[in-house]
């Protein structure tokens, strides 16, 4: 009898946005490059809860989170950097179209967010970040 290959599947991947539009997109995406789809819902302080919720009861072991989750036209609104330490073990992408090369450094070095990623920057390179921590 032959012997059983194990199938390796793609991690979870869980999306925290505060906008439908990203949402869509980003789950396009991840269904495309075969990762499993988990997304928070909600808005406000609710999304927040919700993602913690999330990514215990789904175990994720990815998440893709927007830096701004509760304002977007606050630039003060770094909510989403607040979910770094709740989401572990989940591995966080921190996503954002107002980053600088510097918030992207502090991000990963200071908050313990496993990279960074421009919501302008080619899809191909968020694909290759979520490879690499999938490995």
């Amino acid at each position: 009898m032959p012997e059983e290959i194990p199938v390796r599947t793609r991690p979870r991947v869980l999306i925290v946005d505060n906008e439908e539009r990203t949402i869509n997109l980003y789950k396009r995406l991840l269904q495309v490059w075969k990762y499993s789809v988990v997304v928070a819902e909600g808005s406000g302080k609710e999304l927040l809860k919700d993602a913690v919720k999330k990514a215990e009861k789904f175990r994720c072991q990815i998440a893709l989170v927007d830096m701004r989750l509760v304002d977007n036209f606050d630039e003060d609104d770094t909510s989403g950097l607040d979910l770094i330490e709740k989401l572990k073990p989940a591995a966080t992408i921190i996503v954002s179209g107002y980053g600088t090369l510097q918030l992207a450094l502090e991000t990963v070095q200071n908050r313990g967010a496993a990279d960074f990623f421009e919501k302008s920057d080619a899809p191909d390179n968020l694909r290759y970040k979520l490879d690499r921590l999938a490995q």
